[in-house]
């Protein structure tokens, strides 16, 4: 005779099996994906700070392009 195990118990090893899968699947997926948001984060702190060294760097050839003007006119 073959006895089939309750089916609370069936139940509950399947859902267990669930539980494991969505921390393995969380993690697969969660990982890259965190370091790709880092990486944009990054690069995009990166691209204000250049943007910000040329604003910067302009400012100060339009003053010393005044400078300049301003001496030549004496």
């Amino acid at each position: 005779m073959i006895t089939i195990p309750e089916t609370t118990s069936l139940l509950g090893y399947a859902g267990q099996l669930f539980t494991d899968l969505w921390v393995w699947l969380a993690v697969i997926i969660g990982l890259p994906l965190g370091f790709f948001v880092i990486q944009l984060m990054i690069d995009l702190f990166k691209q204000e700070f250049e943007e910000h060294k040329k604003r910067k760097a302009l400012g100060r050839a339009d003053k010393i392009t005044a400078e300049t003007k301003r001496l030549l006119k004496e």
